[in-house]
């Protein structure tokens, strides 16, 4: 459960990071091109998220096959052209997450590049920092359910 609850607190931190530095208009609102890019990370976290599960929990599994690929873009949790790519990866279906997981980080430094989120060393590092959580956060459950022994002990 713990486990479960550190990936949706690095997630929330993640988002509270984006949209605490995004480019807001004077009256507090988003410009287009903030929420688009809001909008675009939220729908890569959602399909991350989706295939995760998927690739830890039996119960899930089916999201990862081709025709649960299909029917996710059918229902809108992807586009056409991110299947595409799914399916074209040459990687086992467990490592699907990696691509949408990978295009959260470079959605957002995209957007550093472009202005429309804060391009300085510290919310750089802060964002990167914020996903190898994530990250840590996400494979502590299947290092558990592998068994697997901490190095140190190794």
């Amino acid at each position: 459960y713990s486990d479960c609850r550190k990936i949706q607190n690095n997630l929330d931190g993640y988002f509270m990071l984006l949209s605490a530095n995004v480019k807001r208009n004077d009256d507090g609102t988003f410009p287009p091109e903030s929420a688009e890019f809001l909008e675009d990370v939220g729908q890569y976290s959602r399909l991350f998220h989706s295939l995760y599960w998927a690739s830890v929990s039996k119960r899930f599994e089916v999201l990862k096959t081709p025709k649960g690929l299909q029917r996710m873009e059918s229902r809108g949790l992807m586009t056409q052209s991110q299947l595409e790519t799914l399916q074209g990866l040459t990687v086992t279906d467990n490592h699907l997450m990696l691509a949408p997981f990978e295009w959260m980080v470079l959605r957002t430094l995209q957007a550093m590049d472009k202005g429309i989120m804060a391009d300085d060393t510290a919310t750089r590092g802060q964002c990167l920092k914020k996903m190898g959580q994530l990250r840590d956060s996400y494979m502590a459950i299947p290092n558990a359910l592998a068994g697997r022994m901490p190095l140190s002990y190794a």
